[in-house]
């Protein structure tokens, strides 16, 4: 019988080391993580749980294929268009605001416009603008409420979503509003073009979308309206690299994924022509925006 305590007693000791040796990896890796992102910021204010939720890693190329893709799109005037329509008076935040091209588009003024950014290299690009910049990985508690809250396309799978909304709501402020710009995981020109080349783990359906519609009609009086901008390019080669950019710019997305499908996607060239092709040549592609816009109505 003691042979048999102290069996169990050394099994019970391993089974407790091996969780700790985890624990420890888990830590660690979490600790490299932090250390590798282009983050001013690297989330030391969150939990590890809701860090491992809302952190995006983006590709090593990110802010200069960004700045590349921009160059051949009218998608950042398109949206801030579509937000214009929708701003309340008075001031704005602006959640994962990259390189400041709403508030440029719109001439939001600087005394009402706060960013939150973590990217180091967008954060310099704000100040420089003169900018007033919360550099914080979201959700960061802002000491005040704000009449606008921005999140555009900072909103991806529903775990983050999860993390992120509920903070975000807590800023805005009595009669103020809450306006996110994504995606559709439906049949659009873009996610058919996905599908064609075999890559998209969204099936065309809109769980994630309905899960946010859901959500925000819990929270206060809801909107929803379509935006669609275009990537234009003169050749086939620069709308395949401005889709293959649109299409890694995930969590997931790595510059050796941008290639293989920027190859895919040349590839169905004959498909491409058919729809998109304009008569000299060029190519003009459509991706299509969703903008919700939930306002926070208080009871008299």
């Amino acid at each position: 019988m003691p042979g048999k305590i102290h069996s169990r007693e050394c099994k019970l000791a391993i089974v407790k080391s091996r969780k700790q040796h985890k624990r420890a990896e888990a830590d660690e890796k979490l600790r490299s993580k932090r250390k590798c992102m282009t983050y001013i910021d690297h989330g030391n204010h969150l939990s590890p749980d809701i860090y491992e939720k809302v952190a995006v890693t983006k590709p090593s190329d990110y802010v200069d294929k960004y700045q590349e893709f921009l160059a051949t799109t009218d998608e950042k005037k398109v949206i801030a268009q579509a937000i214009g329509s929708l701003l309340l008076p008075g001031t704005v935040l602006d959640i994962g605001a990259g390189t400041g091209d709403i508030p440029d588009i719109l001439g939001i003024e600087l005394s009402h416009y706060t960013a939150i950014e973590q990217n180091r290299d967008f954060v310099k690009l704000l100040r420089d603008k003169g900018y007033k910049v919360i550099d914080k990985l979201f959700p960061y508690d802002a000491p005040e409420t704000y009449n606008n809250v921005l999140m555009s396309y900072v909103l991806y799978h529903i775990e983050q979503c999860e993390a992120m909304i509920g903070t975000a709501w807590d800023l805005v402020s009595d009669e103020g509003q809450l306006t996110v710009v994504t995606y559709r995981d439906n049949k659009d020109d873009y996610n058919n073009l996905l599908h064609r080349i075999g890559y998209t783990r969204r099936v065309n359906t809109d769980v994630r979308f309905n899960w946010l519609r859901e959500k925000f009609a819990s929270l206060g009086r809801i909107s929803l309206q379509m935006a669609r901008s275009y990537i234009y390019s003169p050749n086939i080669c620069g709308l395949a690299a401005s889709i293959s950019f649109v299409a890694t710019n995930t969590c997931i997305g790595t510059p050796e994924l941008r290639v293989d499908l920027y190859k895919r996607i040349l590839y169905e060239q004959a498909y491409i022509d058919e729809s998109y092709k304009n008569d000299d040549g060029s190519y003009r592609f459509p991706m299509d925006h969703y903008i919700f816009a939930i306002r926070k109505v208080t009871l008299s």
